[in-house]
């Protein structure tokens, strides 16, 4: 079944209020409420046209013009109607906003109700001295539409001078005509104090409304990069030792969902510590930074390269048995090895040493047990001469062959120097 919005999808809704100008949420709710005004007026208007139309007129002349005049009025004003809430639709639903449009159609509307109220409470005179609907009109102007009030005060201004001009027509007592003017003077002036009052307490909740989204959009900023800095090494843009526990372990759990192994790589830069005594540290970390960018460019998208701190990674490979992890580990090694670390007063070489191990779903804590293995084969691979790739011991202890099979371009679609691994995949 279709939900409530689904269905009422041909309506426009409030969307966004607070995350554009004030001046931009005034004219979409000014137009809003046309579109429910409009779409609320027209039935009434032709009501009240059917009930005059078929009630039987007075005696008098005068009555006769009255119910003539209200007919007319009212017919006048739901053509208007329609044409009020065609156009208001059709603001509401163009993908992009027109706010000279929507100021257009607020004070079109907004004259259009005062003369309306004008025109009414005028030929009302034919039959009584009241004025009720001009109070009725710039009543709800006032409290319906959003008119700023410099122009809202234009609007009243020029309502009122109509009511005044137009009333004698109508209205022959001196005594009633007085009271009349007098008392649409006090509606014109309750309608313009209201619609100043209503426009101050609404752009003031739309100021606040938008300086509420800003600060939502910076707390969601903060936090994101409070994720970013919880879960990354802020040097080399790596995920840092602290969130890949967390997921490996999510790899454990695919594991024993679907029976695939995993490889766990450890790589060691060897004799680091005299490129940070012999350059400085700053180029020790523009070192860290490229082997970090040699090492992500060799890995697939759902493999993990992490700084496990200082100068040694670990690269998680998500569904890729032993010997192709072995594999990757040595092409990792053999790409830092043959890189020239350029930028500095020399070129600068490096080696890297590496542990490979399998990483299965056995055992209450098959990470931590990966990691250990792949951590003695790291030291095996360092007290072996360094620069080279050693495996845990419950591996074949020796590199597949080819270990030399080609790199193929990265399908990311970067530079040729970013290849992905074509032996790892599975």
């Amino acid at each position: 079944m279709k939900s409530i919005k689904e269905r009422l999808a041909f309506f426009p809704w409030p969307q966004n209020f607070g995350k554009h100008s004030v001046e931009e949420d005034v004219r979409t709710t000014n137009a809003l409420r046309v579109f429910w005004l409009a779409l609320a007026i027209v039935p009434v208007h032709l009501a009240i046209v059917a009930a005059f139309a078929f009630s039987a007129p007075g005696p008098s002349e005068a009555d006769y013009i009255w119910r003539q005049g209200v007919i007319l009025t009212h017919a006048i004003m739901a053509v208007l109607a329609l044409a009020l809430l065609a156009t208001a639709y059709y603001i509401l639903k163009q993908k992009r906003y027109n706010g000279r449009a929507a100021i257009v159609l607020a004070e079109v509307a907004t004259l259009s109700y005062l003369m309306f109220g004008v025109a009414l409470a005028t030929i009302d005179q034919l039959v009584t001295p009241e004025m009720t609907p001009y109070l009725v009109a710039c009543t709800a102007m006032a409290v319906i539409l959003l008119i700023h009030p410099a122009v809202a005060s234009i609007n009243y201004a020029l309502a009122l001078l109509c009511f005044i001009a137009l009333i004698p027509l109508t209205q022959h007592s001196p005594e009633l005509l007085l009271s009349v003017r007098v008392n649409g003077i006090a509606a014109s002036a309750i309608g313009l104090g209201l619609s100043v009052v209503l426009w101050q307490s609404k752009t003031r909740e739309f100021v606040q409304q938008q300086q509420l989204a800003l600060q939502t959009l910076e707390m969601e900023a903060i936090n994101e990069r409070l994720a970013y800095v919880a879960s990354h090494d802020m040097l080399t843009g790596l995920f840092n030792r602290t969130i890949i526990m967390e997921l490996a372990d999510v790899e454990v759990a695919r594991i024993r969902r679907t029976g695939h192994t995993a490889s766990m790589i450890l790589l060691d830069l060897d004799h680091f510590k005299h490129i940070n005594d012999t350059y400085g540290h700053p180029v020790g970390d523009m070192v860290l930074k490229e082997v970090a960018r040699i090492i992500r460019s060799l890995l697939r998208e759902s493999d993990l390269a992490v700084r496990m701190g200082g100068e040694e990674f670990m690269v998680l490979l998500p569904a890729t048995p032993l010997d192709d992890g072995v594999r990757a580990a040595e092409r990792l090694r053999s790409s830092i090895a043959e890189y020239d670390f350029t930028g500095f007063d020399k070129p600068i070489s490096i080696t890297t040493s590496c542990g490979v191990a399998p990483l299965s779903g056995d055992g209450e804590d098959p990470v931590k047990v990966s990691y250990s293995e792949a951590d003695r084969a790291l030291y095996r691979a360092k007290s072996s001469g360094r620069n080279r790739v050693e495996v845990a011991d419950s591996g074949s202890g020796e590199c597949p062959d080819p270990c030399t099979a080609p790199l193929v371009p990265s399908s990311s679609g970067e530079s040729n120097s970013f290849y992905s691994l074509s032996l790892c995949q599975t």
